[in-house]
């Protein structure tokens, strides 16, 4: 039992720039070496988006050695040592999600003696996280378009299949386990080559779903604030994923300082950056819920949370810090202003 890195879900920028390097960047099988041509044709790809339900993520993971166990992000968990109750819910229902499991292995011909399944969902209801489009409700899992196979040796690379089996993606609604393909999807083509028209349709689809969550009206919520979507595509035999958000369902979380105006033209792009890229509201709150979620509601726990708001930043938005000439020390002084008020003011509010 060890493990299984599920990856992290990227925003559009970034994804845009893994395609253009997937795209220009080749393999010289002659020279035996990379191939770099910047004229290459950027390609147009179908994608299909699910909505994005805002919880925690789970994974769950089965193969015939090590049996059955759960995750969050980061670790193994357990029903002694739980994040909201996940893995408590998950031995509770392992009959169903082993089913689940067999199916696919069946469905794809996958030898659980040499390989593990694992399975990636959101966790969400309740009080896992506020204003999400299903607060409130039992706690449930939806499961996403794709699940990964691991050779438990390491011998060989992994790699993503759907989850689906005789055309039908799997679920136990019996047992509170959704698919979030059984929802309503959307589809487009994104251009490569000039990503605009693609970002302005995405960015209406967002607006419609933070009017009503479609996934909210499934479970009789109507006009509840929908997060944004996920979209994923194949290209090139490799898994793409990235998210697409609103900012409605964080915006009344917490109270955000931004930097005021200066005088100086470089300091102020500065300001900008960090006003309404670096700190927009949903990344202040995820990292906020994260922290206390791994190590409660304290105010000694700031200096987490400032670490946590910045690695996010460099990973995220690095292209465009690289665009403006930012190294993260040039920025760093900005975020924690922001994001330090943002976090105690969270801590406030949940006090009251």
């Amino acid at each position: 039992m060890k493990f299984i890195d599920m990856g992290s879900i990227p925003h559009f920028k970034k994804t845009i720039k893994d395609v253009q390097t997937a795209t220009r960047v080749t393999y010289n099988e002659v020279l035996k070496r990379p191939n770099f041509d910047r004229n290459a044709k950027l390609p147009i790809i179908e994608v299909q988006a699910t909505e994005k339900v805002h919880g925690t993520v789970m994974t769950i993971s089965f193969n015939n050695l090590d049996d059955f166990w759960v995750q969050n992000k980061k670790t193994i968990i357990t029903p002694n040592k739980d994040n909201f109750g996940c893995a408590f819910y998950a031995y509770h229902n392992k009959e169903a999600w082993t089913k689940i499991i067999m199916d696919l292995a069946y469905e794809y011909s996958i030898n659980l003696n040499i390989c593990t399944i694992s399975i990636g969902a959101e966790w969400a209801g309740a009080n896992i996280q506020k204003l999400s489009a299903i607060s409130g409700l039992e706690k449930k899992a939806f499961i996403f378009k794709y699940f990964k196979v691991s050779y438990i040796d390491g011998s060989k690379p992994s790699y993503w299949l759907e989850t689906k089996a005789n055309k039908i993606y799997l679920d136990s609604k019996e047992n509170e386990i959704y698919n979030l393909m059984n929802f309503p999807t959307i589809s487009l083509e994104i251009d490569f080559s000039d990503t605009n028209k693609a970002e302005e349709i995405m960015t209406k689809y967002v607006n419609e779903i933070e009017t009503s969550s479609k996934i909210g009206e499934y479970f009789g919520i109507k006009n509840n604030t929908g997060e944004g979507f996920v979209f994923t595509f194949v290209y090139k035999d490799e898994l793409y994923k990235f998210k697409f958000k609103g900012t409605k369902h964080s915006e009344s979380q917490g109270k955000i300082d931004l930097i005021e105006p200066v005088d100086e033209v470089e300091e102020q792009k500065k300001v900008d950056f960090v006003n309404n890229i670096a700190c927009i509201s949903w990344r202040l709150e995820q990292f906020y819920n994260e922290t206390v979620q791994e190590n409660g509601e304290k105010i000694e726990n700031v200096g987490i949370y400032l670490r946590k708001v910045m690695n996010d930043i460099i990973k995220e938005e690095s292209y465009t810090m690289i665009e403006n000439g930012y190294e993260p020390t040039d920025i760093k002084p900005l975020v924690n202003q922001v994001a330090k008020s943002y976090y105690v003011s969270r801590l406030e509010e949940n006090s009251i």
